[in-house]
């Protein structure tokens, strides 16, 4: 099995696909040299709980580095692209989840977490 893209997803699937099946052979691809991998990348990651459940399962969860995102800090530009007529809500500067689901929808707000 060919899995493109050694990211968050393309490593968890290879493992996820090495210990479902020990019989394939996983090869994983990625355009960054093997020595330039994304360990070194001081960019925090947020996870869903789906996400962290997954690396739990797999005992790739790292617990100890892991803390819950209690705000956030939102430094870009506003979007370009057309919302279908929906203006972004400004707080500013600090970033605020708006959900934009059909009306009548049941809303979450899911735990986000960083690593």
């Amino acid at each position: 099995m060919a899995v493109i893209g050694a990211g968050p997803v393309g490593l968890a699937l290879a493992l996820l696909t090495a210990r479902r099946w020990p019989q394939a052979q996983v090869t994983v691809f990625d355009a960054r040299p093997a020595d330039k991998d994304v360990s070194g990348d001081p960019r925090t990651l947020a996870l869903s709980l789906g996400s962290i459940q997954m690396l739990r399962q797999l005992q790739v969860w790292p617990a100890d580095q892991a803390q819950a995102i209690t705000e956030v800090h939102v430094s870009q530009a506003p979007p370009t692209m057309d919302l279908g007529g929906v203006q972004p809500e400004s707080t500013n500067g600090l970033g605020r989840h708006r959900d934009f689901a059909p009306s009548g929808a049941r809303r979450r707000q899911p735990p986000w977490y960083c690593v």
